[in-house]
């Protein structure tokens, strides 16, 4: 008897000591920095909001955020990269349209599961803003669009990637005004403006931030914005939907995901932090001046966006006739 309760403290002991060292586990994360993966390249939107946020999340977590940028093959290659790393929070990726959604539909053989990935929390929603070369031979969409359908298939519009919000801004473009314009993909703004500056591509569907500060110099030209209302950061640029498109609205968005089986204490730390982080009126602020908006919200939140978005996206590559490659 007397080894038995001796055995039964020691059990009760040990579990004790278990559960108490995995509260100061938990409690303690993150010791370490974490690396933000961005599937896109340097000086794009979705870069470009990583790394005005990174001060502000490490300042909640109390750690680094490094900003570790990995695109090619539609987001894939960063998706790949984060599903196969260690799920302990210490590398997330800030992830939307292309690697949740699209590639689903766009892509024959996907290299990955957009759904094995955690969700931790919303980030952001951004327009696109389409824009012209400053040597193309129109000033404004309807412009554009009468020159579209004098010059069948002459109107290159470029995006960054197939199956991206750009890609299919474009193509719904193109289906609510009648005209054929050839789609050119790059693999981030890196490229395309460039090209866009060069007069090489005649318009192109970015985010507003990467082009903003080009548009307010001149040096590119703002035909229309997708959202459904006009953008205090170009309050003179009307949508598409008020040049004659009624209804046109396309609007992606961002969120940060981790790894499979990541933990749910780890989940509802960072979760915690993007939501404070992102209701500060200052972080707002900063967001809609290039053009974007602050997102809050819990992981159902994040589920129930992709449960709508899924389906309407699918309808819109198969009426834009968009093919798996």
């Amino acid at each position: 008897m007397k080894s038995l309760l001796s055995a039964l403290c020691a059990c009760l002991l040990f579990s004790s000591t278990a559960v108490m060292a995995q509260g100061e586990k938990e409690k303690a994360w993150p010791t370490q920095p974490i690396r933000l993966v961005v599937p896109f390249p340097p000086g794009g939107a979705a870069d470009g909001i990583a790394r005005m946020l990174a001060p502000a999340f490490q300042r909640e977590l109390g750690q680094s955020i490094i900003i570790d940028n990995k695109p090619g093959a539609s987001a894939a290659i960063a998706s790949i990269n984060v599903l196969q790393s260690a799920p302990d929070g210490y590398s997330v990726m800030m992830s939307g349209f292309a690697p949740l959604i699209t590639n689903r539909f766009t892509q024959k053989k996907l290299a990955y599961d957009p759904d094995a990935f955690t969700r931790i929390g919303l980030l952001s929603a951004t327009p696109n803003v389409l824009v012209a070369s400053m040597s193309a031979p129109f000033r404004t969409l309807p412009q554009m669009v009468s020159y579209a359908k004098a010059h069948p298939g002459e109107v290159t519009f470029g995006s960054y990637g197939i199956g991206s919000l750009a890609h299919l801004s474009g193509e719904m473009l193109k289906g609510a005004a009648h005209i054929d314009m050839l789609h050119v993909p790059y693999k981030g703004a890196n490229q395309a403006v460039p090209a866009l500056l060069g007069g090489e591509l005649m318009t192109y569907f970015d985010a507003v931030g990467p082009t903003l500060s080009l548009i307010r110099q001149g040096k590119l030209r703002a035909l229309a914005v997708t959202s459904a209302k006009r953008l205090p950061a170009l309050p003179d640029v009307p949508t598409v939907a008020e040049q004659g498109y009624p209804g046109f609205e396309s609007t992606s968005w961002n969120g940060i995901v981790a790894p499979p089986h990541t933990p749910a204490y780890i989940v509802a730390k960072f979760n915690a932090a993007i939501n404070k982080v992102m209701s500060e009126p200052e972080v707002r602020k900063k967001l809609a001046d290039i053009g974007t908006e602050a997102l809050t919200g819990s992981v159902a939140d994040f589920d129930a966006r992709l449960r709508k978005e899924i389906p309407r996206v699918q309808a819109l590559v198969k009426r834009a006739g968009i093919e798996p490659e």
